[in-house]
This record gives C-alpha cells, sequence and structure tokens, in this order.
C-alpha cells in the first residue's frame, strides 16, 4: 500500500463558538485559529494516526517505521503550532496545553527504548496512552471533532 499525499484545500474560515458564561464550554479565547489553519490540519492528521488501533496505524503508514513515524509526525505538528497559534493571540486552555505537553514527553524516549519496536504499537502502556489522549485532544481543539476509530470519547 502506497501513502498518497493529497493537497488540503481551506474552506471557508467560521467563527468557532466563544466560551459561555458558565465556563461550560470548552474555553477558546476572543481570537481563533480557524479549523483549517495549517497548523491545525498538520496536528489533527497526526492525532487521528495517533488515535487509530495499531492495526489502523500500521495501515495507514505502511512501508514506513510506524511508531517513528507516528512520533515524528506528532512532534512535527507539536513543534509547528506555537507560531501560527501566536500570530493568531490563541491560547489554549490548560488542559490542552498540558495534554500536548504530556503527549511529546510520552513519545520522547531515547533510541533503546522498547517503544519505536513495531510489536509495541500493541503492547506498549504509552502506546495505548498516547491513542486515548489523541482521541481526548481531538474533541478539545478548536473545531472539535470525535475520533472515527476507537472508544467514543466523553469530555466533561
Amino acid at each position: 500500500m502506497t501513502r498518497q499525499v493529497v493537497p488540503v484545500r481551506p474552506g471557508p474560515v467560521r467563527q468557532l463558538p466563544r466560551p459561555s458564561a458558565d465556563g461550560k464550554t470548552p474555553g477558546h479565547p476572543d481570537r481563533y485559529l480557524s479549523p483549517v489553519d495549517p497548523s491545525l490540519v498538520l496536528l489533527r492528521e497526526a492525532l487521528r494516526n495517533l488515535s487509530l488501533e495499531p492495526e489502523g496505524q500500521r495501515q495507514v503508514l505502511a512501508g514506513t517505521v510506524v511508531p517513528d513515524e507516528l512520533a515524528l509526525d506528532s512532534d512535527n505538528a507539536v513543534q509547528a503550532l506555537p507560531r501560527d497559534v501566536e500570530l493568531a493571540g490563541v491560547t489554549f486552555d490548560k488542559e490542552v496545553q498540558a495534554s500536548l505537553e504530556r503527549l511529546t514527553a510520552m513519545l520522547d524516549a531515547g533510541p533503546d527504548d522498547g517503544l519505536w519496536a513495531d510489536q509495541a504499537l500493541d503492547i506498549h502502556p504509552a502506546w495505548a496512552e498516547a491513542r486515548s489522549l489523541a482521541r481526548r485532544l481531538l474533541i478539545l481543539l478548536p473545531g472539535g471533532e470525535q475520533p472515527t476509530h476507537g472508544p467514543a470519547v466523553v469530555v466533561d
């Protein structure tokens, strides 16, 4: 299976709803990143791949060293985010920031760590936690979406 790169064509920018006065709506500040901004598109793609079960990850990333590719895609997306976030004057809520930092730290293992073996996708607790965290982040990011694979995620 070959990996096909499909260009993303941004649609119209839509304003995301403002947080409610009671604070129950996930908070986003006065200015927003559009769900189609390049950094969010990159992050969403990385999180979608990361949220898949191991067999789905292997199918989507066939022809690559899957654990490496998942970690690199995630890291590249998180690294690209601050510039666009700063330009938009956006501050993510603390849960999103903490989750992104935790995800990055979780996948920052040395080359000799068992995390990088293909079978680790099935058995290493860090990959299970990363999948769960990716599913939650997909909902919490501006323009939140329910992951299409894996268990449904409920945000309090």
